[in-house]
């Protein structure tokens, strides 16, 4: 079984938020995990491709809120 990379995941929304919405994994930092299985329970393709690239967008704060686990 192949796990999606977490900081470049590529899917339709509506697959995304019918499979996780990465909840308390986030914070864990497992999102690749929390989207990966249920994908492949859902018997989804999990690609992974070598050749993908990436560009950060920083921010000063995240766009969600952190709880006291996250900052740990």
């Amino acid at each position: 079984m192949l796990l999606a990379p977490g900081g470049c995941l590529a899917v339709r929304r509506a697959t995304f938020q019918r499979l996780s919405d990465f909840g308390a994994f986030r914070e864990l930092c497992l999102e690749d995990v929390d989207f990966s299985l249920p994908a492949w329970r859902a018997g989804l393709d999990v690609l992974a491709v070598p050749e993908a690239q990436l560009a950060h967008r920083f921010r000063p704060y995240p766009p969600y809120r952190l709880s006291g686990t996250s900052r740990a």
